[in-house]
């Protein structure tokens, strides 16, 4: 079997696809973490009150807007 007939057999295409849908998969939710990540606003100096709709972790304010 040549490079041509394997290109060619129904599984070599599945498996393509495969690693194509997996990768666009990854790369959809690197984006989606990222995206999350920007969204959080971390205030380095945390005061005794915190604002509105924030969360105190390891003695820092953390919002997301």
């Amino acid at each position: 079997m040549n490079l041509q007939q394997l290109e060619r057999h129904p599984l070599f295409r599945l498996a393509v696809w495969k690693r194509n849908g997996w990768l666009l998969l990854v790369v959809a939710l690197e984006l989606l973490l990222l995206y999350g990540l920007a969204c959080l606003r971390i205030d380095l100096a945390a005061g005794d009150e915190p604002a509105a709709n924030t969360l105190r972790f390891l003695g820092y304010n953390v919002a997301c807007h």
